[in-house]
């Protein structure tokens, strides 16, 4: 919402705003707490791609949202959950 709002209200016309919304990642699981870890497992079982993000891959994600490959995208949040948000 925030980054479909703020072009709008906030920039100029040449100025993008966008987002990058992201699932777990590998990183995120060699940080956590041991009482969190068997939660974050269990929540990456009804990840479609069965498996959490790499870092290089979120890295991609964001060099491609800022990069002049994704000039006309603006107020977008690409989401990169391994199909999480979308599994039945």
């Amino acid at each position: 919402m925030v980054s479909a709002l703020l072009p709008r209200v906030w920039l100029r016309n040449t100025e993008q705003i966008n987002n990058a919304g992201i699932s777990i990642s590998k990183p995120f699981l060699e940080l956590t707490q041991k009482d969190w870890t068997e939660r974050i497992y269990n929540q990456i079982k009804e990840v479609p791609l069965d498996r959490a993000a790499k870092l290089e891959e979120i890295a991609e994600i964001i060099l491609f949202a800022a990069s002049d490959k994704a000039s006309y995208i603006n107020g977008q949040t690409i989401i990169a959950d391994g199909g999480y948000s979308i599994r039945s």
